[in-house]
This record gives structure tokens, sequence and C-alpha cells, in this order.
């Protein structure tokens, strides 16, 4: 982004390089440097942020404008980037399943661990009939004698709404 602006008077003509720009944080005092350092006051690129610039000119007869006080909205770009689930298929031994505990989690762009917010279902081995939590799901392992498996499916969105993958992991449980 370049700073547009013109001035001109009835006498003098064309006077755009004598205006004076001066910089100051959204509150419009506080003071900042040049258009470059206003630029770099701009650094959180997930949240709206202002900055103001005051416009000054006179003319050769040294007649002042009114002064033009201008306030630029930065905007972040919209995220468009869908979170990332981390989790792979486990074997667990049976003699651990009681205390084995889930190990997933999910990091997006913008906003970082968002691991508290996925969504955990589980199914039995066929993928497909429920389980109603992970507690049924180590009761559903019945059998110390056998492999057995149980899946867990995990979703999660970011706060823009951007789905993830759906994860499914496999969980084997081991005599």
């Amino acid at each position: 982004w370049t700073e547009t602006v013109s001035a001109t008077d009835d006498v003098d003509g064309d006077i755009t390089v004598n205006v004076v720009a001066t910089y100051f944080e959204s509150d419009g005092s506080t003071s900042i440097a040049d258009l470059a350092a206003a630029k770099t006051y701009i650094d959180d690129a997930t949240v709206n942020t202002t900055f103001v610039i005051n416009y000054n000119v006179s003319d050769a007869a040294s007649n002042p404008a009114t002064e033009k006080v201008v306030t630029i909205t930065v905007t972040p770009a919209p995220d468009t980037t869908a979170p990332v689930i981390t989790a792979a298929d486990e074997t667990v031994a049976f003699a651990d399943l009681a205390a084995w505990t889930e190990t997933v989690s999910a990091t997006d762009d913008v906003d970082g661990d968002i691991t508290v917010n996925v969504v955990a279902t589980y199914f039995e081995s066929d993928g497909s009939t429920s389980i109603a939590d992970l507690a049924a799901s180590k009761t559903y392992i019945d059998d110390a004698t056998v492999n057995k498996t149980f899946v867990i499916n995990y979703n999660v969105s970011d706060a823009a709404s951007n789905p993830a993958t759906e994860k499914v992991v496999t969980i084997t449980v081991t005599p």
C-alpha cells in the first residue's frame, strides 16, 4: 500500500510536493516516525488495526489548508487454512488399557493449539457401530486373550470454521 495524496491551490496550482504527513497510532496522539514505521506498527495480522495520518500543506503565501485527518484500517486476510490433527494408530497391551489415554493434538496456523476443541467419536472395530465414549471403548475390549480393536474418529474446526481433515485411528489391544 502507498499513500495517495494531492494538494492544489488556486494561485500556486499543484502543491502536492509541499504536503507534510504526520503519523500516529490509533489513539491519534502517539507519534509514529513515518509511513514505514506505521506499516511496522501494524504487527498483528489477526486483528483489525488502525493508524492515523494527518496531512497539512500551505501555499506560497503561507496560507494553511484545513488539516486532513485520515484513519487507515488494516484488516486481516481471511483465515482459509484448515487446522491439522495429529494422531496415530496405536497398540496397547490389555494390561495397560485401563491407564491408556488418547494421544491427539490439533494445531491451526492462526489459532495455535486447539487440541481442547477436538471431538472424538468411538466405534467398534467395524468402524460404524458407535461406542459412547473412551471409557465404553475400553469396556468393549472384554477379552484379554485375543487382539481386538476399536476406532476413534477425530474432528476439529478452527475459529474461522475451517474443518480439519478427519483423522481416523485404530487402537489395537493385545493380550
